[in-house]
């Protein structure tokens, strides 16, 4: 039996950064016509290499865990050795596309984490930031601060599944064969295409639904009784009930504004928008003026800080506030 060639990281990099001398050329092309799972892998590997260099802003991939990965592909054997000279962008890239996702990342804050295990990825807003995801049939999804997406490497060929923790936003990509559910703890949303918000985070009693074009159905978990809900129409289900009530007619910029960086609230009690500034700023607010808590305020923030933030509302509702490092007391 005729013995197979082995290669080295190194002369994969080398291969990669165009550095191999002709002999090394030589012993690279007789590893490749070996087998088409070795092709085959190496084309993944150079497609990935020749991407955007700016990736590696949005990544935190620990490079030499990438390598290893990358490594135990080309030898599953123990004893992996680390080629050093890897750089992250290629390694968090070819992470991502060999661990098995078809999905391409177009992230806004560095301090996004995203992994993959047992074939689904996960994607997290980490508290104050939002992201913004891409999955590979072209939905859109964006990721409110304190959220997390998950959702299979390669969508079933009947249906598209995501499940989300906390909120987001989507803009499904039409496909009436292929339809697209978003599944949370407590309800199960489907769509075919169209753009809705979904605001499912585990402290909260409520799960809010907010549909802004196209149609979507919900129902409680396990139960077939279907809700349809058609352009600004909200869908709200109480956990401690197990019921849901349907508002019509309502302004549903005031529960999607937060992917364009925008609070407009109206109307709001100051309890509710201070949960809403904790996430967006990553900061802990306790109000101790319960007469405070339950004043109605309107208004519209983008980009402020917080401390512009609580200026500005002192002016409608006059309070003072300390501020000890993420911790603001309000009176």
């Amino acid at each position: 039996m005729k013995k197979k060639k082995d290669i080295s990281d190194e002369l994969i990099f080398k291969i990669l950064n165009k550095e191999a001398s002709e002999t090394e050329s030589q012993n690279f092309q007789d590893w490749i016509n070996e087998s088409s799972k070795n092709k085959k892998l190496f084309q993944h590997l150079e497609k990935l290499w020749n991407a955007p260099k700016g990736l590696d802003a949005y990544y935190k991939i620990d490079e030499k865990q990438a390598w290893n990965y990358i490594h135990s592909k080309i030898h599953p054997a123990p004893g992996l050795q680390i080629f050093r000279n890897m750089t992250k962008v290629a390694a968090a890239a070819a992470l991502i596309f060999l661990i098995g996702t078809s999905t391409l990342f177009y992230i806004q804050n560095r301090e996004l984490n995203t992994l993959t295990w047992n074939n689904e990825i996960s994607v997290k807003a980490p508290l104050g930031s939002k992201t913004e995801v891409i999955l590979s049939d072209g939905t859109k999804i964006w990721l409110n601060s304190g959220s997390e997406i998950r959702y299979p490497a390669t969508f079933d060929k009947e249906q598209r599944d995501v499940q989300l923790v906390g909120e987001a936003y989507f803009e499904v990509e039409k496909n009436k064969k292929w339809p697209f559910l978003v599944h949370t703890d407590d309800v199960d949303i489907r769509v075919l295409g169209t753009c809705f918000n979904v605001k499912s985070y585990p402290e909260e009693n409520n799960v809010e639904t907010v549909l802004e074009e196209g149609s979507i159905s919900i129902c409680k978990k396990g139960s077939n009784e279907v809700l349809l809900l058609k352009p600004d129409e909200e869908a709200i289900y109480t956990k401690s009930t197990s019921r849901f009530e349907i508002k019509r007619k309502i302004e549903s910029d005031l529960y999607t504004s937060w992917k364009s960086n925008k609070i407009i609230f109206k109307r709001e009690t100051f309890s509710t928008l201070a949960v809403k500034l904790e996430r967006w700023h990553n900061v802990r607010i306790s109000i101790k003026n319960k007469k405070l808590a339950e004043e109605k305020v309107t208004g519209t923030f983008e980009n402020e800080s917080i401390e512009q933030v609580l200026e500005a509302l002192r002016i409608s509702v006059p309070f003072t506030y300390e501020v000890r490092k993420n911790n603001i007391m309000i009176k």
